[in-house]
C-alpha cells in the first residue's frame, strides 16, 4: 500500500514539475510578440541617416523632471492617448470615439482634467520626399490623406486594445527599451534615433512634427492658484527611454 502511494505521490509531483512555467523575462515578451503574424498597430519602417545631437536644440523644458508618480503602462497609455488627441485637433474628420476605458479610467479622467498647454493645427502643406517619414506610411503613395487617416485608426485600436487588456505588443517594445536604457543609454546620433523609431510613441511625435504645427494655448486669465499643473506625457515616456536629447529632431 505505501509503494502505491508512493508511486502516485512521484507521479503527481512529475506532473506539477512538467507544467510549471517561471516567469517571463521582458526579452522573452519581447520575443513572443514579434512572432506574431498581426500586429495591433504595427509600427512603419522608417530611419534617418546624418543625425546629430545638438545641446542647444533641445528646449529646457524636455529636461524637466515632472515626478509623475505613474507606472510605465499608464505613461504608455496617457502619451499615446495624448498623440491621438493631438492628430485629431489636426485632423478632426479622423477622430474616432474612445467609448469605454476600464482599465485606464482613473488615468484617463485625470488627464481629461488636466491643463494643456498647446494645440495642433494641420499643415497647409505636407512633405512628399522619399526621406519624409510621411512617405513611409502604409498607402502613403496613393494618398497621404488616407494614409494618415489609417494611421490614426491603427492608433484608435491600440488604444482600444489597451482600454480592456492593459498592455498591447507595441507597449512591450516601449518598456524593453526603458529597461535597456536604465543601463545602457542609447547613442546620441542616427542608431540612437532609429532605435527609438520602434517605438510608438517616438515615431508617433515625429509623424506629428511633420504633418502639423503645434502653437501655445493663450491663458484666459491668472487661473486659481489650486489648478492642476500642466503635464507632458509625452516627454515624460521619453524621459524614461533616457531620451530627452532626441527632441532636437524635432528643431
Amino acid at each position: 500500500m505505501k509503494r502505491i502511494f508512493l508511486t502516485l505521490t512521484i507521479i503527481t509531483l512529475a506532473s506539477c514539475a512538467s507544467t510549471y512555467r517561471r516567469p517571463e523575462s521582458i526579452k522573452e515578451k519581447m520575443s513572443r510578440y514579434k512572432s506574431k503574424a498581426t500586429s495591433t498597430n504595427k509600427i512603419p519602417e522608417y530611419k534617418v541617416s546624418g543625425f546629430k545631437y545638438s545641446r542647444g536644440r533641445v528646449p529646457a523644458s524636455a529636461n524637466k523632471q515632472q515626478d509623475l508618480n505613474y507606472s510605465n503602462k499608464n505613461i504608455y497609455f496617457l502619451s499615446l492617448y495624448e498623440q491621438y488627441e493631438s492628430f485629431s485637433q489636426a485632423y478632426p474628420e479622423n477622430k474616432k470615439k474612445i467609448q469605454y476605458c476600464p482599465v485606464y479610467h482613473q488615468p484617463l479622467i485625470t488627464y481629461k482634467e488636466t491643463p494643456k498647454k498647446w494645440y495642433w493645427e494641420k499643415k497647409t502643406a505636407l512633405s512628399k520626399s522619399k526621406d519624409s517619414i510621411v512617405s513611409h506610411l502604409p498607402k502613403a503613395k496613393e494618398s497621404l490623406t488616407t494614409a494618415i487617416r489609417e494611421h490614426m485608426d491603427r492608433t484608435h485600436d491600440e488604444l482600444s486594445k489597451l482600454c480592456f487588456t492593459g498592455a498591447s505588443d507595441n507597449y512591450y517594445i516601449y518598456e524593453n527599451i526603458v529597461e535597456i536604457t536604465k543601463s545602457n543609454a542609447l547613442k546620441r546620433n542616427s542608431d540612437g534615433i532609429n532605435s527609438l523609431l520602434k517605438t510608438t510613441i517616438f515615431f508617433n511625435e515625429t509623424l506629428l512634427h511633420k504633418v502639423a504645427d503645434k502653437k501655445r494655448l493663450r491663458k484666459k486669465g491668472r487661473g486659481l492658484a489650486s489648478a492642476k499643473e500642466k503635464v507632458h506625457y509625452t516627454q515624460e515616456a521619453l524621459n524614461r527611454m533616457k531620451a530627452a536629447w532626441a527632441n532636437s529632431l524635432f528643431k
